[in-house]
């Protein structure tokens, strides 16, 4: 008698709204709910495996150019070192990001040295490719006054065709 009393005195449950579900295309990376904003021939991407899939192809590109080996000692995978994909100015440089010219295969020793030994850095760069670093900043402030942000499935166009020259050549 006193639970049927308790079950009259509760108020009714509210319904529970469903979340209105997005009719937009969702991004194709598994699990990743967000919105595909990016349109590629195989799928919708977010921006932000987009950007996740220009990196892995530009590093895949620049390392096959730089022959696996760092640029700086010349140690290669075969000599169990460990080669990373290293950028000459900053990954934050959108417009120049997925550039090969902004990038090289360094191991990591050397991307570590550099990272922490920026006039040594500058100076690598002026005896091994002299005028890269300015080339890099013209194109870095001709992006930033243009005020034009990277178009994500036209960079991944460009790489992914780029790597399959790479796949032709091997």
């Amino acid at each position: 008698m006193i639970y049927e009393a308790a079950a009259k005195a509760r108020k009714p449950l509210k319904k529970r709204r469903k979340k209105r579900r997005d009719a937009r295309p969702r991004c194709q990376r598994t699990r990743c709910t967000r919105p595909a904003v990016v349109k590629l021939d195989d799928g919708g991407w977010c921006k932000t495996h987009a950007r996740v899939l220009a990196d892995t192809l530009a590093r895949e590109i620049v390392l096959y150019r730089d022959g696996y080996c760092c640029q700086r000692c010349g140690k290669s995978r075969e000599d169990g070192a460990v080669i990373q994909w290293c950028h000459v100015l900053s990954r934050d440089a959108r417009s120049i990001r997925w550039d090969p010219l902004n990038s090289m295969a360094l191991c990591q020793p050397d991307h570590f040295f550099f990272t922490v030994q920026p006039a040594r850095w500058a100076t690598f760069l002026d005896e091994r490719w002299p005028g890269r670093i300015e080339e890099l900043h013209r194109l870095r402030n001709e992006a930033a006054r243009s005020g034009t942000k990277p178009d994500y499935a036209e960079i991944i166009a460009s790489l992914r065709s780029q790597v399959s020259g790479l796949v032709d050549l091997r």
